[in-house]
């Protein structure tokens, strides 16, 4: 069952030990089949984490006219049905992306987390979770292995980011997820967008990896092991980096005798450090 698949890889990342002192927990519902199966997974653990408050949040990016409006509509309808809060933002996506230069996908993405952001203050809670799966952290990784990137790339989707955004569904499958619902009869709207391969994701998720699962079926739970690994030695090599900057300044000769992989890392930690971000 892949509510027993996602609990169990729930207690096993920690993610029900940030649930268990949780005042509430942001759920990012667009009304898809994922984020309708995360919704009624948090819903299925009342009993588990009483405390814990449920808020659905819906974004109307403004993008698909008359069938964005039918998704709000839905999500609502969701929500009071089961009893759950529910919080909807309606923003002209397209015009914020052009006044701020940013392409459309990601200035929808900025103005989610914003929002997000923002209900958290408003309710007084301390998660947000979104309905990633294990096919978005494949795809993930193909586009950044495409863009160059390095270890950081194949991390992927981690299960928990910043200590409170959190992805419970990250272990299943999008097939999986679509079949939990036809089978528990989880109703769901779909995004016609989702077919359009104008965008880059959408041209990996329908080009890119029905070929590679050609070859291996199993290639989204390939890569997500291959991202957990990337994460681990990531989070060793930053943890190694840390302790050399902690120990006090480096010589250019002390630094020349580091390791490449030691060396880029330590560069990036005082960059962050100078520059006051967060890049990864």
């Amino acid at each position: 069952m892949l509510y027993k698949k996602a609990c169990a890889y729930c207690e096993t990342n920690g993610i029900f030990s940030l649930m268990e002192n949780a005042r509430g927990v942001i759920v990012g519902f667009s009304g898809g089949a994922d984020s309708a199966v995360l919704l009624s997974f948090f819903d299925s653990l009342k009993e588990r984490f009483p405390r814990l408050r449920i808020i659905a949040a819906h974004v109307n990016h403004m993008i698909r006219g008359e069938e964005a409006k039918r998704d709000a509509a839905f999500a609502e309808g969701f929500c009071i049905e089961r009893g759950i809060d529910f919080e909807l933002l309606t923003v002209d996506v397209p015009a914020e992306a052009k006044e701020q230069g940013l392409g459309l996908e990601e200035a929808a993405r900025n103005i989610r987390y914003d929002f997000f952001d923002s209900l958290c203050k408003k309710h007084s809670a301390d998660l947000i979770a979104t309905a990633h799966n294990s096919d978005d952290n494949l795809e993930t990784v193909i586009m950044n292995l495409m863009r160059g990137s390095g270890t950081k790339g194949a991390s992927g989707i981690a299960p928990i980011r910043d200590g409170r955004l959190i992805r419970p569904l990250i272990c299943c499958t999008g097939e999986e997820i679509r079949s939990f619902a036809r089978q528990r009869s989880i109703p769901y709207v779909q995004d016609s967008t989702n077919l359009c391969t104008d965008y880059s994701r959408n041209a990996v998720r329908h080009r890119l990896v029905p070929l590679m699962r050609e070859s291996n079926p199993k290639v989204a739970e390939a890569a997500l092991r291959l991202s957990q690994a990337a994460r681990e030695d990531c989070d060793f090599i930053e943890g190694e980096a840390k302790k050399i900057l902690s120990a006090g300044p480096l010589s250019r000769k002390a630094l020349a005798k580091l390791h490449p992989a030691l060396f880029q890392r330590v560069l990036l930690e005082l960059y962050k450090k100078e520059a006051g971000t967060a890049l990864n």
